[in-house]
């Protein structure tokens, strides 16, 4: 990451890539500004279940401004200006945003468990509640991408030579142990936590029909009128 030619591929592939990042970072800042501005405009989607989703969408909008013009620079001019320095700060921000955001899916996914499942016994969490555990989610990936530059693991140029990320290909058993333990951390765990609080739901709102139609009938209004309920309730959630 010295400045020099890059020539994994031919010129025109990488003129190609720098057009497909283009597309995304475009495509990330309007979709995700149009998100922030309609929480900005209209307050009362502000719940504590919709932080989460906020949180996201600052996030991507952040990653499309301050790194993915890196990528784009590094395969349009086929080098890369900012060496090491920049290298870590493109690899570092990708992986942070990347790991948060299957972290703030697995929050969702376990809010809307509360409040649909458990909703005889919890309301769901407030949103002086969902905000820290908002704030636990990025101190712990940024904690955790900050590790390859402390030594656990580190930063490489990967694929086409014009972008970095995680040592994935090393042999080496600190960078192979960084890898596991963060596909297992930050994939199988949070992948496993959504499904099962899906399931959850789709187990009671199963449950919550058959004993609905059981004690009033298939086609009765107090049947149609709780389903009902209960399908907004987990819209809302």
């Amino acid at each position: 990451m010295d400045g020099k030619i890059i020539e994994v591929f031919n010129h025109h592939i990488y003129n190609i890539i720098a057009a497909f990042y283009i597309i995304i970072m475009l495509a990330t800042i309007v979709s995700n500004g149009i998100v922030i501005l309609t929480f900005y405009k209209v307050r009362s989607l502000l719940t504590a279940v919709s932080f989460p989703i906020l949180s996201l969408a600052v996030a991507d909008c952040l990653l499309a401004v301050t790194a993915m013009p890196l990528g784009i620079a590094a395969n349009t001019s086929r080098r890369w200006f900012l060496g090491n320095v920049g290298c870590n700060w493109y690899a570092f921000s990708h992986t942070v945003v990347g790991l948060s955001s299957i972290l703030h899916h697995a929050v969702i996914a376990v809010e809307a468990w509360r409040r649909i499942v458990r909703a005889m016994a919890t309301s769901g969490t407030g949103k002086r509640g969902m905000i820290i555990i908002i704030l636990a989610v990025w101190g712990v990936v940024i904690i955790w991408g900050c590790m390859p530059l402390f030594g656990w693991s580190s930063y490489v140029p990967e694929g086409s030579g014009a972008v970095c990320s995680i040592n994935w290909k090393s042999t080496r058993p600190v960078d192979i142990s960084y890898v596991i333990c963060t596909f297992v951390l930050f994939l199988f765990v949070p992948v496993i936590v959504i499904i099962a609080s899906y399931a959850a739901i789709s187990h009671d709102l199963q449950m919550m029909a058959e004993q609905t139609q059981k004690n009033w009938g298939r086609n009765a209004q107090m049947t149609v009128d709780r389903l009902a309920a209960k399908r907004s309730q987990c819209g809302r959630a």
